[in-house]
């Protein structure tokens, strides 16, 4: 969505945050009603008008994200991200919940409970239920069990937090391509640089680079500001599981 005068609302997101509010509790005589949230008019991705307070929260409980319309880098990610937590959240999304993503101007003041949009889609799911008390329907582990689950290590942990969105390995292509066996096919000093300043290598008119661009729908890899010390990781846990990845691909093929 688009804000015709968001600059008005009292947040303070920054791009990639998910904001969650209990809307039912939005009251006129309320504290969070229709004096607290201002009703802009929005217009939504189909051209309709909308009121911002009295048709998207009004009565309802809602997780929204704001982005910039023209941003490239993040914001693919976080609605692959979003799309993961939808699924998770299952018949809930449109029934108990709702996601709005709405373009923003970054000046906008104020302050929301936030999270960011490209975490562990279980953390935001299982967060978004915490905050709207909802009741697992699912049986959970007692505290005894707790020490026997297995918590992902690491580097695990980095790659499903920035990647895993977007890419698997050994699992096929999702928004980008599949990693099996990447670190055999691309030269280590290349992988590093592009994990570093994706964007700056495409501009350059690198070939590989404008391969992928061109073959994923012109969706660009986005610029996650990894450290060094991230990459390394990274492509330290492409390289273990990457062999792997390509033996569930053969296997997929064979299959077929």
């Amino acid at each position: 969505m688009r804000a015709k005068d968001l600059a008005y609302i009292a947040t303070a997101l920054l791009v990639g945050a998910v904001a969650m509010l209990a809307g039912g509790l939005a009251s006129a005589s309320g504290p969070w009603g229709a004096d607290y949230f201002p009703n802009v008019l929005l217009t939504t991705q189909d051209g309709t008008t909308v009121h911002f307070y009295d048709d998207l929260l009004k009565g309802k409980k809602v997780a929204i994200n704001l982005i910039y319309t023209s941003c490239k880098d993040e914001c693919p990610l976080e609605t692959a991200r979003l799309v993961q937590v939808q699924q998770l959240l299952g018949n809930r999304v449109g029934r108990d919940i709702f996601f709005y993503s709405i373009s923003i101007d970054p000046e906008a003041g104020g302050q929301w409970m936030r999270n960011s949009a490209v975490d562990n889609p279980r953390f935001l799911a299982t967060t978004i239920g915490n905050f709207f008390g909802w009741t697992s329907r699912q049986p959970t582990k007692s505290y005894a069990e707790a020490s026997a689950s297995r918590m992902p290590e690491k580097q695990e942990y980095l790659f499903q937090s920035r990647c895993g969105a977007c890419r698997t390995i050994g699992n096929g292509d999702r928004v980008g391509p599949d990693l099996a066996g990447v670190t055999t096919r691309r030269d280590r000093a290349w992988l590093t640089r592009y994990l570093a300043e994706p964007d700056r290598v495409r501009a350059e008119g690198d070939p590989i680079a404008t391969a992928l661009f061109e073959k994923y729908n012109n969706v660009p890899m986005p610029n996650l500001r990894l450290s060094s010390a991230e990459i390394r990781g990274l492509l330290s846990y492409l390289e273990t599981h990457g062999a792997r990845g390509q033996e569930v691909q053969q296997e997929a093929t064979a299959a077929h």
